[in-house]
């Protein structure tokens, strides 16, 4: 089970202007949004925090500090609790940056480096000596794991990687150096599959297959999906995704050079669902799609301004709308890193006072500032005007707080079934949630049962 100082938050990286871009938290209140830590103590040199897992009960990510650079960190909820896991690339002038942190039975997985090896696959038991890298794909070049996503289906890890043999293709893993193999050449020839816009990406699951982008040719994107297997790993059509698809009302739903497009993993399939532009990312929440999208009917700011994205929702029926218009007028509010936390929304947003914490419970009313975490103006300038100064909050991770009691039912086995509308909770200390995530119910915590 988590650790109770971790529920109830929403963790993320944002600049207050004195640390630098660091390690903050929030209950969705002004009040209750603060700084956890300053991990980088060098005055506004920050430790970007990223990549964040639920792993062994505790929140596990990427950060840097003046001593060891940029390496795996974990915390409890307490800033006792939180420290480097292990320095994977030793020196300050050095990091392992690990990335695409994602767990499988019961090990943490993720994309590190050190110097001799460059970046591979590495796992984590969660201790400095359990940690270590899976495999060296590439001894010659350098980078074996030239990917920019990782992705845990059918009990196997999916990635991009790359040996002597290939150029950058589809690989999976399932976990241990034997179970490591080149799966398919999906771009034939002595080319890479991934051109110059990265390797097999926007990895999505929809039913019992996994959907992902790569290139078919020099120009050419091209929608694939796999079952697991080389046989059954096919292109759907060419096409071009411009953010992470996502998974609604059993399609995928994703930005295409015509709109908004909608696929159920064939070809015949997918269509142009809308003309909305979005610009992604996409979050299903309350039954509808939100998106940061072209404001429709207004132009963008002229003479090289921010584009005019605000924040919109689609229904089922195709009808898309406004949600609020944070920002109004030409520039736009730029809603990014949507994020679902407590049955509300939490996004970065512009209104006006720099790019800060937002929140919306799908509603105009509802959608509103959380907190200006960076007052004041900057250090910038736009058409003689001084910019407001901004905390860029991103890489949200919600950890949800436990649901109100409800029906208790207490089994032979002395099992405790809890059950409310949005989950299950289950097993001999309530530490089994099964929950309903984009229409599909999931696992979603660390769960023993004996």
């Amino acid at each position: 089970m988590v650790v109770a100082t971790l529920l109830g938050t929403l963790f993320f990286q944002a600049n207050d202007a004195n640390h630098g871009t660091e390690l903050w938290k929030s209950d969705g209140t002004e009040a209750g949004t603060t700084m956890f830590m300053d991990i980088n103590t060098v005055p506004y040199y920050g430790s970007n925090p990223d990549n964040f897992v639920i792993f062994d009960n505790k929140l596990f990510f990427s950060a840097e500090d003046d001593a060891n650079g940029r390496e795996l960190w974990s915390t409890d909820g307490t800033v006792g609790g939180t420290a480097i896991v292990k320095d994977i690339n030793p020196g300050a002038a050095y990091d392992s940056n690990p990335s695409l942190l994602v767990v499988m039975n019961n090990k943490l997985y993720f994309k590190a480096r050190n110097s001799a090896d460059g970046y591979e696959l590495w796992t984590s038991d969660g201790t400095e000596a359990g940690t270590a890298m899976v495999v060296n794909l590439d001894s010659t070049k350098g980078n074996g794991f030239e990917g920019s996503d990782l992705i845990v289906f059918n009990n196997k890890l999916f990635f991009g990687g790359t040996d002597e043999a290939h150029g950058v293709e589809l690989w999976s893993s399932d976990g241990t150096s034997a179970g490591t193999g080149f799966l398919k050449d999906l771009r034939t020839g002595p080319l890479p599959s991934y051109g110059a816009s990265g390797a097999p990406k926007y990895f999505v699951i929809l039913g019992d297959e996994l959907f992902f982008q790569a290139r078919n040719s020099d120009v050419n994107q091209a929608l694939w999906k796999t079952d697991g297997t080389a046989g059954g790993t096919v292109q759907v059509l060419e096409t071009t995704l411009w953010a992470l698809p996502v998974v609604w009302n059993g399609k995928l739903f994703f930005a295409g050079n015509d709109g908004l497009m909608s696929s159920d993993g064939t070809s015949a399939g997918t269509t142009v669902w809308t003309s909305i532009y979005p610009g992604g990312p996409f979050v299903v929440f309350n039954n509808a799609l939100f998106m940061s999208a072209l404001h429709i009917g207004v132009a963008d700011e002229t003479g090289g301004g921010r584009p005019n994205y605000e924040l919109y929702s689609c229904d089922a029926t195709t009808a898309c709308a406004l949600v609020k218009d944070i920002e109004s007028g030409s520039k736009g509010s730029q809603p990014g890193s949507l994020t679902v936390f407590n049955n509300k929304l939490y996004f970065a947003a512009n209104g006006g006072l720099g790019n800060e914490l937002w929140t919306s419970d799908g509603t105009a009313d509802g959608t509103v500032l959380v907190k200006d975490i960076n007052p004041g103006l900057g250090d910038y300038s736009y058409d003689g005007e001084t910019l407001q100064a901004s905390s860029s909050p991103s890489r949200f991770f919600g950890i949800p707080s436990p649901p109100p009691p409800s029906s208790n039912i207490t089994s032979a086995s002395g099992l405790h079934l809890r059950a409310d509308d949005a989950q299950l909770i289950f097993g001999p200390n309530s530490e089994c949630i099964i929950r309903k995530v984009a229409g599909q119910m999931k696992l979603i915590s660390t769960c023993d049962m004996v």
